[in-house]
């Protein structure tokens, strides 16, 4: 099973992750080795159930890695915004007033397409209102 495993995650390497367009977040935020490449790891030095419940953490930990670094793009993005002294913020390319600041949509795909974010099911275009007014 283990080696089974292991072809699946490279053809997955070779194959799909070059094309998704974004990076493991936990990767970016810890500088370390991809999800699929730790999990591979994992089949190749364990037996098939620990490498399993191995991949279960390491994608919980992947997961508050990529809401860790959502945080850190909307606070870089709101600071950007104050030292411009503009009283909008950026909301899914584009403007909102302050008051959307509590309730930002999950749209980091759209702006931030390095990240792995999921998928934006918001409409990002120019007309978008974050405050659903």
């Amino acid at each position: 099973m283990n080696k089974i495993a292991v072809a699946l995650i490279d053809g997955y390497q070779q194959y799909i992750s070059p094309r998704k367009g974004f990076s493991c977040a936990h990767r970016i935020l810890y500088g370390d080795e991809s999800c699929s490449q730790y999990i591979k790891r994992m089949f190749m030095e364990q037996d098939f159930l620990t490498a399993i419940q191995a991949a279960r953490q390491r994608f919980k930990a992947c997961k508050e890695a990529n809401q860790t670094l959502k945080l850190q793009a909307v606070s870089l993005e709101k600071k950007s915004k104050k030292k411009q002294g503009s009283k909008f913020i950026n909301c899914c390319g584009d403007v909102a007033e302050e008051s959307c600041e509590s309730v930002l949509p999950d749209c980091n795909d759209c702006d931030f397409p390095e990240l792995d974010c999921g998928s934006c099911e918001l409409d990002c275009s120019p007309n978008f209102d974050c405050c659903g007014s």
